[in-house]
């Protein structure tokens, strides 16, 4: 076998198409031939150039490829056999079958879209194809191939995804993405994908609604290329929306526009299509004007169609966009003039409240999005710009200035220490000179992103008219003429003498006696946002340390565990959250941009008694921004080149951490990191 595969050319060609061949006729009956098959394919599959004879390195590098594509084509053939045998040992006891999942699948996975040749990666993606019968973590991993340079591997990865049906609807986004490339081919393939994920029953979209906007985006796509240049694209368009269902409804005219196509194939899939979706009876040949598809979902979630298609009534009072779990929204607080995300956890039926956990502060709170101006973030794909759907109350315009605001939303405005920022005044700093600014720290919005970002004022130019802002987060500099921008950056103003804010170098982790309900524990030091855990010993006497929100469920019942879990000492108790904020304000703003050391190995998972001392594991950060709401710090790690590295940036209470200056640190500062802490 591998004789006749590595001598190359026709004779490597004739070789493969006889094996796969082969592979295709196994008889059933004998795994002993499947499984030399099988040792001999995944080890061609996995050559590599050093292993091909002598020869100059491109000679060994062809061989090699060669080897691996024909060990992937007939690897391929033997899942077709396995797939289609109707009897015999592949199915009867499934040793072969089981074995073959086990071995071929993980290798073909892997060289669908890390192999060098592009012609390795496309066999084995259609060899995938052949396979069928993928897991959901299979499907995931063979989407990585839908976004190959080469569209022939492309092709051959929407094939097989559409061989997989309904089970690979989270691929719509980039399934979508391939309907618009240039290759004709790549087109008419995704089409038919797309009609294979939602066809029959497995391609139901969810009852909870979770799946409408999939649903909603293919239909957008295949309406746009029933107009292809291409027949066979028009034609594949046209007969995935008959699969549609009420999501095709918008469409009927542009399927009935191909009806008079010059195309016969393209006519007679739209003819097929007006049938399925029920707008024409293919017994008298009649035409209706409604068809016979299901439109309940779809019309609970017009408001989040009309959204994205631009068609939405600016005078809506209410929406009934389905919110599912998990998702990420927005709610609008009048007072504070500015929105704040969260994350849904769930919904309450009998008082129609939505339960949120806000983002920045982690404080939960139950919202009636019927009386709340509540946004959706919907983002189709990972590098796709978020789109914010309204899911919430949309107010009519006001009658009278006397009804601008709501009232029951008179009391939603967030509890802050005293601001220390202030609007920049352009006339006021013009009467005192616009360098005065140079050397303050300040905040800009980004109205992209809805978020403000902290830095400090590098340089004003008198010949622009502009500022040079250095970023803290991201150590990156932008030129800004602050009068043109859409909201007033903030400069800060100290409200006190920053002389006597306490230093953050030399702190000491400390572990504070708490109590939940009845319960006394110790909240561990150390803790960042999302790990925060206590210790305490529970009622077989074991000594447990778990999350601070599980252990608050277990002994207090509360929602929010930074109010109900509180710290006990002499002078009586207070939530700990009132303990973050009052020591978060002794610092407050006045340390950002601040560099030090931090301690990211402090240990958070016993008693001090019952554990060794752990050596210091010192990572430099800066703090890039300060939560006076929860009295928390972000700190983003600084990388071994100076600049800050925002994808490792944390919220955490500085009160609880051990840190150091920077001119005291080692030359060797560890390798461990805050987000390395974390997940590990």
């Amino acid at each position: 076998m591998e004789t006749a595969i590595g001598a190359g050319g026709r004779t490597w060609a004739r070789a493969t198409s006889a094996l796969c061949r082969t592979a295709a006729r196994l008889d059933a009956r004998d795994t002993e031939d499947g499984k030399r098959y099988l040792d001999e394919s995944l080890r061609l599959l996995e050559t590599r150039e050093s292993e091909r004879g002598s020869g100059d390195a491109d000679a060994r590098a062809r061989a090699a490829m060669c080897a691996r594509l024909s060990g992937a084509r007939v690897l391929g053939s033997m899942g077709s056999a396995a797939k289609e045998s109707a009897r015999g040992a592949f199915d009867e006891t499934g040793a072969l079958r089981g074995e073959f999942f086990a071995r071929a699948v993980p290798a073909l996975l892997e060289h669908s879209y890390k192999d060098k040749a592009g012609s390795v990666r496309r066999a084995c993606a259609e060899a995938l194809g052949r396979v069928g019968g993928l897991k959901t973590t299979d499907v995931r991993q063979l989407g990585r191939a839908l976004g190959d340079k080469r569209d022939d591997v492309r092709t051959a990865a929407t094939r097989s995804v559409g061989a997989q049906g309904g089970v690979a609807k989270f691929l719509v986004p980039k399934l979508v993405e391939n309907a618009r490339r240039d290759d004709p081919e790549l087109r008419q393939t995704t089409c038919e994908a797309l009609e294979s994920v939602w066809k029959g029953r497995q391609g139901d979209p969810a009852q909870d609604g979770s799946e409408d906007v999939l649903l909603f985006q293919t239909a957008e796509c295949m309406g746009e290329l029933t107009n292809d240049a291409d027949a066979g694209v028009r034609a594949a368009a046209t007969r995935c929306l008959g699969h549609l269902r009420g999501a095709a409804a918008a469409k009927v005219s542009l399927i009935n526009k191909r009806v008079d196509d010059s195309d016969e194939g393209v006519r007679d899939a739209a003819a097929e299509t007006l049938i399925k979706l029920g707008f024409i009876n293919p017994s008298t040949g009649t035409l209706r004007n409604k068809g016979n598809y299901r439109t309940s979902k779809f019309s609970a979630n017009k408001n989040l169609f009309a959204v994205l298609t631009g068609k939405q009534d600016s005078l809506a009072t209410t929406s009934r966009v389905n919110v599912p779990a998990g998702a990420i929204v927005r709610v609008w607080w009048p007072l504070d003039e500015c929105y704040y995300e969260a994350k849904v956890k769930g919904y309450d039926k009998s008082t129609r409240k939505y339960r949120l956990l806000y983002l920045d502060d982690n404080v939960e709170e139950e919202v009636n999005f019927r009386k709340e101006k509540v946004d959706l973030k919907h983002k189709p794909t990972k590098n796709a710009r978020a789109t914010w759907i309204p899911c919430g109350a949309v107010q009519r315009k006001p009658k009278s200035k006397d009804k601008d605001q709501p009232k029951h939303k008179i009391a939603r405005k967030r509890s802050s220490a005293t601001s220390a920022w202030v609007d920049y005044d352009a006339e006021e700093q013009k009467r005192i000179g616009r360098e005065a600014l140079v050397g303050r720290r300040m905040k800009v919005w980004w109205p992209d992103d809805k978020a403000w970002y902290a830095g400090e004022i590098r340089r004003f130019s008198a010949d622009t008219g502009k500022y040079t802002v250095f970023y803290f987060e991201d150590g990156e500099e932008e030129d800004l003429d602050f009068d043109k921008e859409e909201r007033a950056p903030k400069i800060y103003e100290p409200v006190q003498d920053e002389s006597a804010t306490p230093t953050i170098h030399g702190l000491e982790p400390r572990r504070l006696p708490v109590r939940s309900g009845e319960k006394d524990a110790l909240y561990e030091p150390g803790c960042f946002r999302g790990s925060e855990c206590c210790s305490f010993v529970n009622e077989e006497g074991e000594k447990t340390t778990m999350l601070c929100s599980d252990f608050d469920k277990m002994y207090g019942g509360g929602s929010r565990w930074r109010r109900s879990i509180v710290v006990t000492s002499e002078t009586g108790a207070e939530p700990i959250d009132t303990f973050f904020r009052v020591n978060g304000e002794r610092w407050g703003n006045a340390v950002l941009g601040y560099e030090f050391d931090m301690d990211v190995a402090v240990d958070m998972r016993d008693f001090p008694v019952d554990r060794q001392p752990v050596e210091p594991s010192w990572q430099r950060v800066k703090i890039i921004s300060y939560n006076p709401t929860s009295g928390e710090h972000q700190c983003v790690d600084i990388k071994d080149d100076g600049e800050p590295d925002p994808s490792r940036a944390v919220w955490l209470p500085l009160c609880m951490q051990r840190t150091r200056a920077r001119a005291a640190a080692d030359d060797d500062d560890g390798e461990d990191s805050i987000s390395d802490i974390i997940s590990s």
